[in-house]
């Protein structure tokens, strides 16, 4: 499978060219994936097949940006066509997997090409003299699909369209079987209705045409991903009947139909844009190209910048608190929320170096609003209003977003008037003692949290009980946030309140004074993952994970400058590959090299071996400081980022990046991506790895 990148065009960014059956696997592996903004997404395969329970024409928000539903999972498409004097041809365009991967009705056959673009994705399919092409389009902060059809072939010709839409009509996350199951059906004065018995419903409009009832129930679709995942795979689908429509071929001209999906009333605009959805979309384009031309990101070409800012936008959503309309970041798509750690770390990338500094300053108000006895949430609950507080790093790398506000933004003022307040109450809380065991040691200045039960820091795996990466003590990144954060507020207050900078910078030596000598371990070289209580003291685990380069990456640094080379070598020798760090070291036999198997497996391997793409974001950070930024170690970083933006031109996840890859490399296997298709933090390294090395930003 060949995809010629052209990141110049916003509606055709990627482009596949289908060669056959040869390209059938690829075309099912590579997904595309398209955003509305507040949470709704549509996603699939370049084939045009359902691999996945996520994959959709249209997921909405109901709560945005969370509380999402499975509203059109697909279509069945019938094409009858007719050239002048010639005989019938009935033509099916759609792909669907049943049960013992049978693909029926083979619409691929057909199949020329796939372009995916920033708002839509178009399908070419050539039947003899015919051309057809598919259109999905998702509107922009509006919500809605908009799914259109055009046909070209001899002047004269007659076609016939038949449309099924299949749909699901519930939680994103749950397949549903017939098993007397109800919908109900009603028509709308621009369309039909589809119900399901808790209220969700679907609207469906059509151009022309009409409507022909017929409930019916479609079964044994089958999700291969799933089944990988050792996840459900088989569902049913039901349909409400069928949309038909005819229409005659002009000279020169060509036949259009358009068939609308939301979860309210649809109804057409007008005959140039008959829903307004594409307009959302051109607009959101015209805003990304001029983004694109102001951020001072200069190492890639204006399309690649185009390309980066549209994925870090796909991201930044809306979330409503009380009455205020403050801002967000979903963590990935497409079944992640938003998370406190997962916001915060990507923040810089996603929204300073943008120079989205007031969706920077309210999406900090959202999180700042929840924060609970020191605690920002680690994430929102998709179906419920509730938040989960079950973290030690969130609130610290809270704490490193807003003073990274205040510095590259400049605004001394909004950092004063609505997050000093919060950076200093998270402190205050660490300091005395908090949720989950989370506390300040008297002896040392250093923040141990949790037990042998709980996780709390960014290697969170558990699953059945069993915790995978147990971090339970005192972790070596979340000393290091904990010794930037006293010096980065030290700094921002230090001007209205002298005593409380003082007393911040005191603890910050204290935390120094001990840091490098508790964590330092001579046998690997490198800096121990985390200090284990036993007995009365503290124990090292000695394993070589990539927690440590934050420690080297940070601005204020408790590692001295040798020793931060000498982590950096020893990531260089464990952990590093062209996608990311490796979370254990290879020759750990704990090591797991391929992210696979069962829901089981791939947690036990998440992070334990597995490659994380957001980790090369400090490892370049911390090359750039170790050498004081010059300009070998700015080439060197521009190197590293390189295969991502490959990743994001050519790879399996057209115009985004995985969250994780496999540990594991080979000439007929290299590492593979896997979990979310689409990872806000692993765009967000990107972003911040080129403006570091750059020097888009103050250093």
């Amino acid at each position: 499978m060949n995809i010629e990148y052209d990141p110049t065009s916003f509606e055709r960014t990627h482009v596949a060219r289908f060669r056959g059956e040869a390209d059938v696997r690829r075309f099912i592996e590579t997904e595309w994936l398209i955003t509305d903004g507040l949470g709704g997404f549509a996603m699939g395969t370049a084939l045009g097949l359902n691999s996945r329970r996520y994959h959709g024409w249209l997921v909405h928000a109901a709560r945005p940006p969370l509380g999402r539903n499975m509203l059109l999972n697909t279509v069945m498409e019938r094409f009858t066509l007719a050239a002048p004097g010639a005989a019938e041809e009935t033509v099916e365009i759609s792909n669907f997997e049943f049960a013992e991967a049978h693909i029926a009705p083979r619409g691929h056959r057909f199949l020329k090409r796939f372009e995916r673009g920033v708002s839509a994705c178009r399908w070419v399919y050539r039947a003899g003299e015919f051309t057809i092409e598919r259109h999905i389009t998702i509107g922009w902060r509006s919500g809605g699909a908009e799914v259109r059809y055009r046909i070209e072939g001899p002047a004269g010709s007659q076609v016939r369209l038949t449309l099924l839409p299949l749909v699901r009509l519930n939680d994103f996350h749950h397949l549903i079987r017939c098993d007397g199951r109800r919908f109900r059906v009603r028509g709308t004065p621009s369309g039909i209705a589809v119900a399901a018995d808790d209220g969700t419903e679907l609207h469906l409009a059509a151009s022309g045409g009409q409507f022909h009832a017929g409930s019916d129930w479609w079964f044994n679709f089958h999700y291969e991903h799933e089944r990988r995942r050792g996840q459900h795979f088989i569902e049913d689908l039901f349909t409400p009947g069928e949309f038909r429509h005819e229409c005659v071929i002009e000279p020169r001209g060509s036949c259009e139909f358009v068939l609308l999906a939301a979860a309210e009333a649809v109804t057409f605009t007008g005959a140039g844009d008959p829903t307004g959805i594409r307009r959302t979309g051109d607009a959101r384009a015209a805003r990304l190209k001029a983004a694109a031309e102001r951020v001072t990101i200069t190492a890639p070409a204006l399309g690649r910048r185009l390309d980066l800012l549209a994925a870090a936008d796909d991201f930044i959503v809306p979330r409503r608190v009380g009455d205020e309309s403050l801002m967000t970041i979903l963590a990935g798509y497409p079944w992640f929320g938003d998370w406190g750690r997962d916001t915060m770390i990507a923040f810089r990338g996603l929204l300073l170096v943008t120079g989205r500094f007031d969706e920077a300053l309210r999406t900090l108000r959202a999180f700042a609003s929840h924060r609970q006895r020191g605690l920002i949430p680690n994430l929102f609950d998709d179906r419920a209003a509730a938040a989960h507080y079950n973290t030690v790093d969130a609130s610290l790398w809270f704490i490193h977003a807003a003073c990274e506000f205040r510095r590259l933004s400049g605004d001394a003022a909004a950092f004063d008037r609505d997050l000093r307040e919060a950076c200093l109450d998270i402190i205050d809380h660490y300091r005395r003692g908090t949720d989950y065991g989370i506390r300040m040691d008297e002896r040392d200045g250093m923040i141990a949290a949790g037990d042998a039960s709980t996780q709390l820091t960014w290697m969170d795996a558990r699953r059945d009980g069993v915790v995978f990466t147990p971090r339970h003590g005192k972790p070596v990144e979340i000393n290091a946030l904990w010794h930037h954060a006293l010096c980065s507020l030290a700094e921002a207050v230090g001007a209205a309140d002298p005593s409380r900078a003082a007393d911040l910078d005191e603890l910050a030596r204290r935390v120094r004074a001990h840091f490098e000598a508790a964590f330092w371990c001579e046998q690997t070289r490198c800096l121990a993952d985390v200090l284990v209580p036993e007995g009365d003291g503290w124990r090292q685990d000695a394993s070589i994970r990539p927690n440590q380069i934050i420690a080297c990456a940070l601005r204020f640094s408790p590692v001295g400058i040798e020793k931060r080379r000498a982590v950096i070598a020893a990531i260089e020798e464990h952990l590093l590959t062209p996608v990311g760090l490796r979370t254990l070291s290879p020759r750990d036999p704990r090591y797991c090299g391929r992210f696979e198997g069962s829901m089981f497996e791939r947690d036990r391997a998440y992070h334990q071996g597995t490659v994380w793409p957001w980790l090369m974001g400090p490892f370049i950070e911390a090359v750039l400081r170790a050498d004081d930024f010059s300009s070998a170690a700015r080439q060197r970083g521009r190197a590293l980022v390189e295969p991502l933006l490959e990743q994001m031109a050519v790879g399996r996840s057209l115009g985004q990046l995985a969250e994780v890859y496999d540990g594991d490399s080979a000439p007929d296997r290299p590492h593979l991506p896997g979990g979310c298709i689409a990872q806000a933090w692993s765009v967000a390294a990107v972003l911040d790895a080129l403006a570091m090395c750059e020097g888009a930003r103050p250093l």
